[in-house]
């Protein structure tokens, strides 16, 4: 058994390494699951969005998609205290948490058959601060982020990125409404991968300088 803190008291929960190994979900349990975290967060007023995959399909083809291993959803960081204090309810419902790292993902199970990942969108710092968040690894445009829409899915109403399909564009490239099973978000968007790279070879080429020259060759900040 593991435990988590919550309000100051140690709360056990069953951890699990969940590793999907080709098992798909049932979308009838998946859209259960889905509203019932919805009725719970509302009860604090805590907005989750639909994220990668499980907003690929909502948009793509108004459903779950057909080979997807979990659901993907997203709160805001000032919301996770809030989400916490809700373990307890949300398990009496029976969304299990089964997994988190602190501050930064909470997972949960419904009937040992849907793996619910919430992750938490974060403001990024320096040098990308003023133009994105980020999340999970990934960076995001702030425009993306900051606002949301809705959109009706799975018998409910749920909340999406604003402007969900650029959304989409963004992390699965123009042809994300061909489905390809495997194919997984990017993340970061080709200039900063760019900028990273040339700041590597750059910051290499003066260590070479500096280990035979003895100083710099050029000055980098990191």
């Amino acid at each position: 058994m593991a435990e988590i803190i919550i309000e100051g008291k140690p709360f056990e929960f069953e951890e699990k390494s969940w590793v999907g190994g080709g098992k798909t979900f049932d979308k009838k349990i998946a859209a259960e699951s889905l509203a019932i975290l919805k009725e719970v967060l509302d009860t604090k007023g805590i907005v989750f969005l639909l994220n990668f995959g499980t907003l690929l399909g909502a948009i793509r083809e108004n459903d779950f998609i057909g080979h997807d291993m979990d659901l993907d959803v997203a709160i805001y960081a000032k919301d996770v205290d809030k989400l916490v204090s809700l373990i307890p309810t949300l398990t009496e419902r029976g969304l299990m948490l089964c997994r988190y790292a602190n501050g930064g993902l909470y997972s949960f199970m419904y009937k040992d058959n849907v793996l619910i990942d919430i992750d938490v969108y974060k403001l990024t710092g320096f040098p990308y601060k003023y133009r994105y968040w980020r999340m999970c690894r990934k960076i995001f445009p702030k425009h993306f982020v900051e606002q949301y829409e809705q959109i009706d899915f799975a018998g409910g109403k749920y909340c999406v990125p604003k402007n969900p399909v650029k959304f989409i564009e963004y992390m699965y490239g123009k042809n994300w409404r061909i489905p390809v099973k495997g194919k997984h978000a990017r993340l970061y968007p080709r200039w900063m991968l760019l900028l990273h790279t040339w700041l590597f070879f750059k910051r290499c080429i003066n260590y070479v300088w500096r280990k035979v020259f003895g100083k710099n060759l050029m000055y980098v900040n990191y």
